[in-house]
């Protein structure tokens, strides 16, 4: 997006949810343009293996949902510190929302390739939109978790429409707001979280109990038993969710 789209929605919908200092967020939305980021990639050459520093795009970059997400939780890190420097990795994580919602590509026949003249033409269009604050509106009553937000980022795919590509940016920059500076997790997620933690440390327990009985006996099924159990409950995904979920809000990811 443009630099004044950015700082369109982002300053107003973080001035929304209580960020007194929109200036310095609005000049945080735009950083990412400035500053590159960037990721290791392995490249094998002449028969040998070495890493890469590759800039990290804004479209179209399988990475970039994991990027958002890095910088949501150190924004949420700082923010639980009251400390000011949340601002910048919560306008970074903005940027990042905003430009993925764009697909920059034109279709012919039956492929798509990369266009600047598309990307240019959708990033003008958007420009002339007013944010559509009933998104915000729609996100404020709403009670979610950092792991609904990430699906939320996977689910929204980006679009050459510029009117859904304003929405979805608006609506994905709310969540991003809420979820850092005032979130609010569903009713039911601290009883479940401790239900699921101690299913799953008395379920490797006793894994490790089956195993130290397989282990007296020398028999070595009961201990593959024992140990396929114990791996079962601690690889449970559900249960790293809802930790994560946990120690965001808490802000010690």
């Amino acid at each position: 997006m443009k630099w004044s789209s950015h700082k369109k929605i982002t300053g107003k919908i973080g001035k929304y949810f209580g960020v007194r200092d929109t200036k310095a967020l609005n000049e945080a939305s735009i950083l990412p343009d400035k500053e590159y980021d960037y990721r290791i990639v392995k490249v094998k050459k002449h028969g040998k293996k070495y890493e890469k520093k590759v800039r990290l795009r804004h479209h179209l970059e399988p990475f970039i949902i994991n990027k958002i997400i890095d910088y949501t939780i150190e924004a949420r890190r700082w923010k639980v510190r009251n400390s000011k420097n949340y601002i910048i990795p919560l306008g970074k994580a903005a940027h990042y929302i905003q430009d993925n919602v764009i697909d920059p590509r034109k279709k012919i026949l039956f492929f798509k390739v990369k266009d600047k003249k598309t990307h240019d033409k959708i990033e003008s269009q958007i420009d002339k939109l007013n944010v559509p604050f009933e998104e915000v509106y729609k996100v404020e009553k709403m009670k979610f978790t950092l792991s609904d937000f990430e699906k939320e980022l996977k689910r929204r795919k980006p679009t050459t429409d510029p009117e859904k590509a304003m929405k979805n940016a608006t609506y994905l920059t709310a969540m991003l707001m809420k979820l850092v500076l005032k979130p609010e997790y569903p009713d039911n997620f601290w009883s479940k979280y401790r239900r699921i933690k101690i299913v799953t440390i008395l379920g490797a327990f006793f894994g490790i109990g089956v195993i130290s009985v397989g282990y007296i006996f020398s028999n070595p099924l009961i201990m593959l038993m024992g140990g396929s159990t114990t791996a079962a409950f601690l690889t449970n995904p559900l249960f790293w969710e809802r930790r994560k979920d946990a120690k965001f809000l808490r802000g010690d990811l």
